[in-house]
């Protein structure tokens, strides 16, 4: 465990730790790009506290976009 105090962060400070975490670990060399399977992302997302309603509508939204470009 970390050695971090325990300080409470607002919704949005934790909406950026993660994103900025995220970018951080793809900017990795050994990160690869083995990618996450669905059931893998909605796992993590929970252990966040992540509702999966919403992390269900994002990859649909992502999907979309992608299938856009």
């Amino acid at each position: 465990m970390s050695d971090l105090p325990e300080r409470r962060i607002s919704r949005r400070e934790f909406e950026a730790v993660i994103q900025r975490a995220a970018e951080l670990a793809s900017s990795e060399p050994e990160a690869g790009d083995a990618g996450f399977t669905e059931a893998e992302v909605l796992r993590i997302a929970r252990d966040v506290g992540l509702s999966p309603h919403h992390v269900e509508r994002a990859l649909a939204e992502v999907r979309w976009r992608a299938e856009g470009e």
